[in-house]
C-alpha cells in the first residue's frame, strides 16, 4: 500500500496522516540558511517523538536508521527522468533535498510536495523498480 504523504512547500507546517492504520504528526522544517528540508515525526495520540530533525534524502529509507518498525519512506523526484532520479546527481543515493529554484534572497523553494513527493511504504513492502 504505497502512500504519498502529504507535504507541501510549507515550511514550517504541521499534520497528521496514518500509515498503515497509526496516526502519526509531522512538523516540517525548512533551514533557509543551508536550503535544506527535515521533519519531525511524533505518536499523534501521546505526542511523544519519535524522530526528530530527519532531513529529507533522495534515494534512500528517511525512516530506516530510526528502527520504528513502522515502514519506509522515500522522497521521489517525480520529474526525474530514465537513469536521473535523483537532484543534482546521476548516483544511486541522494544529496539532502537541496533545490535549485530557490530564490536567490533566500525564501523558501516550493519543490517538496510538488516536483518531490514523499512517499510511505508499509512494513514489508518494496519500493517499486
Amino acid at each position: 500500500m504505497m502512500l504519498i504523504v502529504p507535504f507541501t512547500s510549507t515550511p514550517w507546517e504541521t499534520f497528521s496522516c496514518a500509515l498503515d492504520g497509526t496516526t502519526y504528526r509531522f512538523s516540517t522544517n525548512y533551514n533557509e540558511r543551508n536550503g535544506v528540508w527535515s521533519f519531525d515525526l511524533y505518536d499523534d495520540t501521546t505526542g511523544a517523538p519519535l524522530a526528530l530533525g530527519v532531513p529529507i534524502l533522495l534515494g534512500c529509507d528517511l525512516l530506516a536508521p530510526y528502527g520504528l518498525g513502522i515502514g519506509s519512506m522515500y522522497a521521489v523526484d517525480m520529474a526525474a527522468t530514465a537513469g536521473s532520479a535523483l537532484v543534482g546527481t546521476t548516483g544511486t543515493v541522494g544529496p539532502v533535498l537541496q533545490m535549485t529554484d530557490a530564490d536567490p534572497l533566500g525564501a523558501f523553494n516550493d519543490d517538496l510536495g510538488n516536483r518531490v513527493k514523499v512517499v510511505y511504504l508499509a512494513p514489508g513492502e518494496a519500493f517499486p523498480t
